[in-house]
């Protein structure tokens, strides 16, 4: 299976909220696809402020931004749940 494109995924984004706003989702796979779209887009700064703090020798100021990118993720997540996200005791 080869991977989507970015392209594919705009179009398929695109096509998602069209039928979100149209009542178009019995099986609830739009909302699903457009929640894990959002969580993604909130994961991607985790990653890279991981990246940097490792590479950095675990400098203070990258060990911040990795915080501030976490703590964004779990804000982001905890409005779309039922129960907030438990700390990881990173903090």
């Amino acid at each position: 299976m080869s991977k989507a494109t970015a392209e594919e995924i705009k179009q398929a984004i695109d096509f998602a909220r069209k039928l979100r706003e149209q009542g178009q989702d019995q099986h609830h796979l739009v909302k699903v696809l457009l929640d894990y779209h959002e969580q993604l887009h909130y994961l991607q700064p985790v990653v890279v402020a991981t990246e940097r703090y490792l590479h950095s020798g675990l400098s203070e100021q990258e060990h911040a931004m990795l915080l501030r990118a976490m703590e964004a993720m779990r804000q982001a997540q905890a409005k779309h749940a039922l129960l907030p996200m438990p700390p990881l005791g990173l903090d």
